[in-house]
């Protein structure tokens, strides 16, 4: 769901960003939008599991992702809501924005490090 809301989000932010957007938030919203939607379509038609076993990085990469695109659209939009105050709808949608970066990132990382439990095996005659 975090990755929809990345994908609305960012879609919304840069139409409007269009009209009232700095440079630099309006890049995060149009770059966002078209990283999130490619991975999100992944996710759909399963391709990022057979991915993901064929180069075991994938995942790693798709955290750096959130991580770095959550912290540079926050920093975005921080900037725009102090410096630009005409654009304070942009830098709110960029904030809604980040949080879903964050949230993607949590649970994205959470299921990165559990562990698997194996599975007890019957003792029997070997």
């Amino acid at each position: 769901m975090a990755m929809v809301g990345q994908v609305g989000f960012a879609c919304i932010g840069g139409i409007l960003g269009i009209f009232w957007g700095t440079g630099f938030l309006e890049f995060m919203f149009w770059s966002s939008f078209f990283v999130s939607l490619s991975l999100l379509l992944s996710h759909l038609v399963n391709a990022t599991q057979s991915l993901e076993t064929a180069f075991p990085w994938l995942i790693k990469v798709e955290l750096g992702y959130a991580l770095i695109w959550g912290c540079l659209t926050t920093l975005a939009a921080v900037l725009a809501f102090l410096f630009f105050g005409l654009y304070i709808l942009p830098a709110l949608i960029g904030f809604a924005l980040a949080l879903c970066f964050f949230v993607d990132l949590f649970f994205k990382y959470r299921n990165y490090t559990r562990v698997i439990e194996p599975t007890p095996t019957t003792g029997g005659p070997a």
